[in-house]
């Protein structure tokens, strides 16, 4: 009898132990990534390291569509975070990000409060066309699951630009569901 109970005993460890080296590759299958991009202009009246405002339209969400090509709901998100946000000057292609001191990106719908996304300060002044922002690591499943969020961007700057500079934004969200 004590035989039967040590193997039943080895069986249900076994089971865990596999279930849990599993974890990892369960998440991944649960996890997949939404990708979003708009564009805002830097306008050339900037002033000097006065922070101004940047409007940027209303970005439509792809979440929805992302959620239906894998195969869930927006329902079953539980977890959505930044992985990463960047920015390009597309408009003079010349042109680099040296002359920003500091920007800060927030994220806000009309249901909720707006919080930092992601940020970069002391930008070196011979940094190129492409710069990769610090996410803030904000919990974003009310955001994503919105048809439509708003961005708030706060720009610092060294130097006027001398004209208007157009810059897109590529945002990559990690989205984890829950299939229960």
């Amino acid at each position: 009898m004590k035989k039967t109970q040590m193997i039943n005993y080895l069986k249900r460890l076994i089971f865990i132990l596999l279930l849990c080296s599993g974890c990892d590759k369960i998440e991944d299958l649960l996890t997949f990534e939404v990708r979003d991009t708009t564009t805002f202009t830097i306008p050339s009246i900037t002033g000097i390291n006065s922070p101004i405002e940047i409007p940027v339209p209303p970005i439509e969400s792809s979440s929805s569509e992302d959620f239906e090509n894998n195969n869930t709901e927006a329902a079953l998100v539980k977890d959505v975070i930044l992985k990463e946000l960047s920015l390009e000057i597309i408009d003079p292609e010349d042109k680099g990000f040296g002359f920003i001191k500091s920007i800060e990106i927030y994220i806000s719908t009309k249901d909720e409060a707006e919080v930092m996304l992601a940020s970069k300060y002391n930008i070196p002044v011979d940094q190129g066309n492409t710069l990769v922002l610090d996410p803030s690591g904000a919990k974003l499943d009310l955001y994503l699951k919105s048809d439509l969020y708003n961005l708030r961007t706060s720009v610092q700057v060294k130097e006027i630009p001398g004209r208007d500079i157009t810059v897109e934004a590529g945002m990559t969200f990690r989205v984890t569901v829950d299939p229960l």
